[in-house]
């Protein structure tokens, strides 16, 4: 399969679970604390090379990959990620740089749920989300047990899987995997002809 044809199909999985994920969070009424993004800051997030592979095309796409790769050479591969912008003024909180092609575990962090080895779901977020309103977060996690329907980590990514396992089989630290996806992305087109949709 063509970079262009995996990015479409992971396009459509990030498309997949952005309705899926508005949908939980409107009936759940859990949402992020305005202007937080302490979970951008953590500086041990891992993800697959794949769930980046939209914002590798779109740096190809704008003539910026090779720069950008360039770029990553003096970047850590591990720590805090490499699109987080740290806060600029009051107006303009931080958060990632690149929010449209953030990776999957960025699109799932909040608003999804592991399953325990006993059949429990379990919602995956953070101690902001979880102590904003304690009793209501309780609420909500017994809710998803039996009634309340909420994205499944795993099954999103073995959609992931299915597009390509080797991209989306391990998990590196995430700059890690921001780099495997822009060097995929510029070996795959280093001697092919320019093609941009």
């Amino acid at each position: 399969m063509s970079v262009y044809n995996k990015v479409r199909a992971v396009n459509s999985v990030f498309n997949s679970l952005q309705k899926e994920t508005r949908k939980f969070a409107e009936k759940s009424g859990l949402q992020c604390p305005i202007g937080c993004s302490k979970c951008c800051l953590k500086d041990d997030i891992e993800a697959t090379p794949l769930e980046f592979l939209p914002f590798a095309y779109n740096l190809y796409k704008q003539d910026k990959l090779f720069t950008y790769l360039e770029r990553m050479e003096n970047m850590p591969q591990d720590g805090r990620c490499i699109l987080y912008s740290p806060l600029q003024t009051l107006l303009e909180p931080g958060g990632c740089s690149q929010y449209e092609y953030r990776g999957m575990i960025c699109r799932l962090f909040g608003f999804s749920a592991t399953i325990s080895k006993i059949g429990i779901k379990q919602i995956v977020t953070c101690s902001s989300m979880k102590n904003y309103d304690r009793e209501h977060f309780d609420f909500i996690s017994n809710q998803i047990q039996t009634k309340l329907s909420i994205p499944i980590m795993r099954e999103y990514y073995l959609k992931l899987y299915s597009i390509d396992n080797n991209l989306s089989m391990k998990h590196y630290p995430i700059n890690t995997a921001i780099k495997k996806a822009v060097e995929y992305v510029a070996n795959y087109y280093a001697y092919r002809t320019k093609r941009v949709s």
